[in-house]
């Protein structure tokens, strides 16, 4: 009776193992599959959340490399600020085509107003890049002997909407007919989209 009890038990515990030992495996053979072959996973520098866009910055992380450390520096900022501009108008061009659209203006308008709207936003950003700040930066020199610069460039949303509102508030061509509280409005919830 105890022989039975005991080759029962042990017979349980064999089983549990078995058991643990295929789900183990099994897991194991599941995770070695999806990882592609031959492929090491590299880590990018500056790439960590606070150089990321927020509700309060634009921010854009690009490098430059030169076999001159300043000039790798500049190549690295000026490709920043290229990014920076290219966020801020896609934007930008959102909120115009939602404030067209809100308006219910008609096609030959609306193209106009898009155009124009288009042409002044343009240069406002592009005024404005000049205020943008150097927010992190890391140096690297590559096994050619070359520089390898990574900076993280970021623009405050709330100075750039400022100055775009006042500049749009001056144009005699746009202000006739145009709605700042309500261009005002819909910026800001576009803005606000990177709260999330």
């Amino acid at each position: 009776k105890i022989n039975k009890l005991i080759m029962k038990r042990l017979f349980y515990f064999v089983a549990v193992l078995f058991a643990v030992s295929v789900v183990t495996s099994s897991c194991a053979t599941a995770k070695k599959a999806t990882a592609p072959t031959g492929l090491v996973e590299q880590t990018l520098p500056l790439s960590e959340a606070r150089h990321r866009t927020d509700a309060e910055y634009y921010r854009a992380v690009q490098s430059g490399k030169s076999t001159d450390m300043s000039m790798a520096k500049k190549v690295a900022i000026q490709n920043a600020r290229q990014e920076l501009a290219a966020s801020i108008n896609a934007d930008l061009e959102s909120v115009v085509e939602n404030y067209a659209a809100n308006r219910q203006l008609p096609s030959d308008e609306k193209s106009t107003f898009e155009t124009r709207m288009t042409e002044l936003t343009y240069t406002i950003v592009q005024q404005r890049l000049s205020g943008s700040t150097l927010s992190d930066e890391k140096l690297f020199t590559t096994p050619t002997g070359e520089y390898q610069y990574f900076v993280c460039m970021q623009l405050n949303k709330a100075d750039m909407k400022e100055a775009l509102l006042n500049e749009l508030q001056k144009n005699e061509k746009l202000i006739s007919d145009f709605e700042i509280s309500e261009f005002r409005k819909l910026y800001e919830k576009k803005l606000s989209e990177y709260q999330q």
